[in-house]
């Protein structure tokens, strides 16, 4: 008798364990990672986009009034930086005036902002610009790619 009560004490004592253990919080639902950052294809070759930023002033040019230039930092798709003297400039200007009637910018006003030719490094960066009204959000529209949203990170 002694015998079976300990064998049922052990067996509700596990019960209650398993019980118990079932009742506590579940832990939180691990980080989703980042998206990655949206690849543009060109006629060029694919980019990434890794940063956009607002500025007032790029190369001593100053933004008109109610406006700053919104530039979108790229890189190839390994993430590693366009050189100057290994990457063309000219290359990539001459696709983009190709393309320039349908690259533009899309603000969250519905304002469109089309390419005018402005891109290149900025400090270690290569960059494309585009004179935007101030926005809280912005779209990028580029020919063989679906809408992208510009993400200000800077």
């Amino acid at each position: 008798m002694k015998l079976n009560l300990k064998i049922i004490g052990g067996l509700v004592a596990v019960l209650a364990v398993l019980f118990l253990s079932s009742c506590s919080p579940s832990p939180a639902a691990a980080p989703t990672a980042a998206p990655a950052e949206p690849i543009l294809k060109t006629t060029l070759g694919d980019f990434r986009i890794v940063s956009a930023r607002l500025a007032d002033e790029v190369h001593d040019s100053q933004a008109p009034d109610g406006q700053k230039f919104l530039l979108i930092g790229l890189t190839r798709p390994d993430l590693q930086k366009l050189i100057p003297g290994e990457f063309s400039l000219e290359a990539f200007q001459t696709m983009m005036v190709d393309a320039s009637e349908a690259i533009y910018i899309q603000g969250d006003d519905g304002s469109q902002t089309f390419y005018s030719q402005m891109g290149g490094w900025v400090e270690e960066d290569f960059v494309i610009g585009f004179t935007v009204p101030v926005n809280k959000t912005y779209t990028l529209h580029w020919p063989g790619n679906d809408p992208l949203p510009v993400t200000i990170t800077e």
